[in-house]
């Protein structure tokens, strides 16, 4: 499986401000789309898809 997010997830140098990110859907999941701005300001907590499925027990 070929998943640009995983194998380069690093877009930006620390030398300069950021330019792009890696666009994540409403449930803070990657789309693997690079968008060409800075992420907007906001709390993100992205969950895996793995943790998401049926056996995941909420208490």
């Amino acid at each position: 499986m070929n998943n640009q997010f995983f194998e380069k997830p690093i877009l930006n140098t620390p030398y300069e401000y950021p330019a792009r990110h890696w666009e994540l859907d409403e449930q803070g999941q990657q789309t693997q789309r690079i968008l060409n701005n800075r992420r907007r300001v906001e709390f993100i907590t992205p969950i895996s898809n793995f943790t998401i499925g049926e056996n995941f027990l909420v208490h």
